[in-house]
């Protein structure tokens, strides 16, 4: 049996939801089993940037890359695999490669990157016709990491970064080479009497990487302030954004319109600070950084809450045209859970439209309801998100099964594919 057959057999929502899903204090985490908080990073792409691989594309002859992801206790295990279309597209348990490990994938410059978090290192893949071709690796062994993955912070093909707020260092290396070249100091962010944890990071063209940054001792207290730390790649510089009337954030989306405007989520770490019985609650916060700009930018901020109803959003993640997607958390969901950490992974949400120009909002009727534990795709100038659609046998073996949504500007959804597991990555490579 190989060892993705073994993961299929012991899958469970929870572990495919979050790898937080099963921890055991509640507060996390991130969508998917294995990923590690402490490195999400976002390449800080307009739509229609190459480095998301869903850029300048010819419309003729696309090919997609998907992923279909199988996370538990012990074991992660990814299939990964290329397309023509996505609609309807199958998984061909005889063509997709078997990656055990695999945490996250990137295509930069013409390069597949897959992220390891078994191995602790990078492989770069060519893409020869409709197949991947294995290339060198880097390895992060011995440099702190609990995990490598969200590896999209590509300044150039030479330079790409990774952050460890355990040690406070932001680790470079460089694609072409694939080595290591470089540690950077971050340690003007440690706070006196606070733990701290690197919640996400969204690099600019220019150099500028902003990363969302929570205080918190081990989730059991939050410095419920939304801070940022801005490091300067080019001159080696940090400085540090503070909002105190929003709450701090555990960084799940955000992203850079058209104009390259930044847009961070506020949201009271995943809910926790706002329901979970901790002080100084406060609602949540949309807040900017404008192009060029290094501070939080003073004439812009939505409270996602006022424009959907009194519900919290959950998931920050871009369509186009100033709408994001979230997913919409009920008050009143929470009364019928102990916990908000239940409250977040129970079937009970539905998805919104979010207008960040007008600040209005509008609810995705026809999108079924789920957890927050599933990221969203935005590729080939579209977005996808993923919802629980039941379960699935994959050679008489149980599983969980996803279904990827389209998310259009309507406010409706149509259904893309069905896979078994989680879905991700879908990356347009030509």
């Amino acid at each position: 049996m190989s060892l993705l057959e073994k993961a299929l057999r012991v899958a469970t929502l929870c572990a495919l939801l979050s790898s937080a899903a099963c921890g055991d204090d509640g507060a996390d985490e991130s969508p998917g089993a294995g990923r590690d908080p402490s490195s999400l990073l976002d390449a800080g792409s307009a739509p229609g940037d190459a480095a998301t691989g869903d850029g300048g594309l010819p419309a003729a002859d696309p090919l997609y890359l998907v992923g279909s992801s199988i996370q538990t206790s012990s074991e992660s295990v990814m299939y990964l695999w290329t397309t023509k279309q996505l609609a309807g597209a199958k998984l061909d348990l005889k063509r997709a490669r078997e990656m055990p490990g695999a945490s996250d994938v990137v295509l930069y410059n013409g390069f597949v990157y897959v992220a390891n978090s078994e191995k602790m290192n990078i492989t770069r893949y060519a893409v020869q016709g409709d197949q991947l071709v294995e290339g060198p690796a880097v390895s992060f062994l011995g440099q702190g990491l609990q995990y490598v993955s969200y590896l999209k912070a590509f300044l150039s093909p030479e330079r790409a970064f990774m952050v460890n707020d355990q040690q406070h260092k932001i680790i470079e290396w460089n694609p072409t080479t694939m080595t290591i070249t470089k540690l950077h100091d971050i340690g003007a962010l440690k706070r006196a009497g606070w733990g701290d944890e690197f919640r996400g990071g969204f690099l600019r063209d220019d150099g500028k990487l902003v990363m969302h940054w929570t205080y918190t001792n081990d989730r059991k207290d939050f410095l419920n302030t939304f801070t940022v730390g801005v490091w300067d790649a080019l001159t080696g510089t940090l400085t540090i954004e503070e909002d105190p009337s929003c709450p701090t954030s555990a960084g799940f989306g955000g992203y850079f319109d058209e104009q390259g405007d930044l847009y961070l989520i506020a949201d009271s770490f995943g809910l926790f600070t706002q329901f979970g019985g901790f002080k100084d609650p406060k609602p949540a916060c949309v807040l900017r950084v404008k192009k060029g700009e290094t501070k939080l930018d003073p004439t812009y901020k939505l409270r996602p809450s006022d424009a959907m109803g009194g519900h919290y959003p959950w998931g920050f993640y871009y369509l186009g045209n100033g709408l994001a997607f979230t997913s919409g958390i009920d008050p009143a969901v929470t009364m019928k859970f102990d916990s908000v950490f239940e409250t977040l992974f129970a079937r009970e949400h539905g998805g919104w439209l979010l207008d960040t120009k007008s600040g209005t909002a509008r609810k995705i009727e026809n999108l079924p309801k789920d957890g927050v534990g599933f990221e969203s795709h935005t590729t080939d100038g579209r977005l996808f998100v993923p919802r629980t659609s039941g379960s699935v046998v994959v050679e008489s073996i149980m599983s969980i099964e996803s279904t990827l949504f389209e998310i259009k500007p309507d406010a409706t959804a149509a259904p893309i594919l069905t896979l078994p597991g989680y879905i991700s990555p879908i990356i347009r490579l030509r």
